[in-house]
């Protein structure tokens, strides 16, 4: 579920209690970011305020996964592509010292010196090699919490439609053709890969190259 409204808040923590299930809440990066976005809630504003409307639904705070939605130069992409990837990277860090450990990142929106059609995402090894600075900030970010800390997990790429949903109002969205998931899942997977062993992680720790397994592994856990 992705929304600051308490009273979305309420009635899916309501759900959940009905459930007996996990309950993943999400932020986007310009719903929630380091300078407040729309909602003027940095991610551990967002992160205290979520805890609260749990206390009042006494729902367990055990039972909730705080994730990132589209995290990536989405917010700043009228801007320079080194000065929105570095806010990008800010914010990505700052997600993971607040707590959420589903961290989606989507580095596929051009910025402003980035050519092309701005209609369509940006080209995927450009796309890729922006996520893996964004993965390597998470790992750098989660060095620095307590140890015991739950890792992120990560979701890397972007959907369909775009974020912020479509853009030309005549078309409808394009789906993915059956053949295009092989050539990104290569590109993100070998940029992410080099990031998490360059950001401190080890060879040991990566299973994804020759196998193409498309698994990252940190003490035994799958990513």
């Amino acid at each position: 579920m992705c929304s600051a409204n308490q009273a979305v808040l309420e009635a899916t923590m309501a759900q959940a209690l009905r459930d007996d299930s996990l309950l993943c809440i999400e932020s986007t990066s310009n719903q929630v970011n380091q300078y407040g976005g729309y909602t003027g809630q940095t991610p551990r504003d967002f992160a205290a305020f979520v805890s609260d409307v749990a206390q009042g639904m006494q729902f367990p705070a055990g039972r909730i996964v705080l994730g990132g939605d589209h995290l990536g130069p989405h917010a700043w992409r009228l801007e320079k592509a080194i000065e929105a990837v570095a806010k990008a990277r800010e914010l990505v860090k700052s997600c993971v010292r607040a707590g959420y450990t589903k961290i989606h990142l989507d580095a596929s929106m051009r910025c402003a010196d980035d050519g092309g059609d701005r209609q369509q995402p940006l080209e995927d090894r450009i796309a890729s090699a922006r996520a893996a600075e964004l993965c390597a900030a998470a790992e750098e970010a989660h060095k620095e919490m307590p140890q015991g800390s739950t890792a992120p997990l990560y979701v890397i790429g972007t959907d369909v439609p775009l974020p912020g949903g479509e853009q030309l109002e005549a078309l409808a969205p394009e789906t993915t053709s059956h053949n295009q998931p092989g050539p990104d899942h290569r590109d993100h997977q070998g940029g992410v890969c080099r990031a998490r062993i360059t950001s401190g992680m080890g060879a040991r720790d990566c299973r994804c190259g020759a196998a193409g397994s498309g698994v990252w592994e940190r003490d035994g856990d799958s990513l």
